[in-house]
């Protein structure tokens, strides 16, 4: 699409088909030349995409024509993007390579994070193997899990499955200082959230004893623009997860990363009778829990 088209797209954008028209444009445009747009490749556009969505949906709404046009306007926003993704790279890379350095596993006498596994097991029988890896993969499990327990209960789970508790407590403070700082970012969006609902509330009923056509147009802009700002708060704050990554339990462990998705597939799907059965009851305790989700809100 040419930039004249997505110009006049964006002068007219006032529904959902004409927004969705327009991000369809923009990822063309953006996949067609990452480098115009600051970005290296394809695959940093893809994790630019996936980072920064909803805010990237918001430069149709905030684009006001001020002597630039959207493609100027787009062009530049995207060369942040592009350069934050970088900073946040960069940031993520030093914070963990700190704590790496800091982890117990890379003291030159610990052997506990590896006593588990022997380099050989040719001499050991098939359920001895059996067990030991089974018990590996619950220890993946623990460390990508470990925000969700307390100290004693993760010695206690160490102790379990014959592991050293001192990767399990170091899995903990990572993820817990991790969470202190998604804290803030899940505040911001839970304001966001209300916020929005509140004004789509008070719209609403405005709307209802509104007769003036002129009005009842402005105050429907202003709830379809709040009903977005609150959809894109749900989606953020559902992303926020406590667990860890499977790239986070490699690296703290040791472990090619292949190795531990490899090793959670297959503890997932053998464990799968005891998660399918608990899961109608996790997503009623959810919605119980969460106002947010409940049909009434969504709607």
């Amino acid at each position: 699409m040419e930039n004249g088209e997505l110009e006049a797209l964006v002068s007219e954008a006032g529904g959902t088909r004409e927004t969705k028209r327009i991000m369809e444009s923009i990822a063309k445009a953006v996949y067609a030349q990452p480098r115009h747009y600051g970005f290296k490749d394809e695959d940093e556009v893809g994790e630019a995409f996936c980072a920064y969505w909803p805010r990237i949906c918001g430069l149709v709404e905030r684009y006001a024509d001020r002597g630039a046009s959207f493609n100027a306007y787009l062009t530049s926003s995207l060369r942040y993007l592009a350069l934050s993704i970088r900073r946040d790279r960069a940031k993520r890379f030093y914070k963990e390579s700190a704590f790496i350095a800091d982890s117990p596993s890379m003291a030159p006498a610990y052997e506990g994070e590896h006593a588990l596994m022997p380099g050989s097991l040719s001499g050991v029988g098939k359920s001895a193997r059996t067990l030991c890896a089974y018990k590996e993969r619950v220890r993946y499990l623990c460390v990508k899990c470990a925000a969700s327990f307390d100290e004693i209960q993760l010695s206690a789970m160490a102790k379990s499955i014959d592991s050293d508790s001192a990767s399990l407590l170091h899995a903990y403070e990572r993820l817990r200082i991790c969470l202190q700082e998604r804290e803030a970012y899940q505040n911001a969006k839970r304001i966001s959230r209300n916020a929005a609902w509140l004004r789509m509330g008070a719209n609403q009923l405005r709307l209802q004893g509104e007769y003036d056509p002129e009005r009842r147009r402005f105050l429907q802009e202003r709830i379809e623009r709040d009903r977005r700002i609150y959809t894109r708060a749900i989606y953020a704050l559902n992303r926020v997860r406590r667990q860890g990554s499977n790239l986070f339990v490699a690296k703290l462990l040791g472990v090619p990363k292949g190795t531990v998705d490899a090793g959670l597939y297959r503890l997932m799907h053998r464990e799968s009778p005891l998660y399918s059965a608990a899961r109608p009851r996790y997503n009623e305790a959810r919605r119980n829990h969460d106002p947010s989700l409940s049909k009434q809100q969504c709607t």
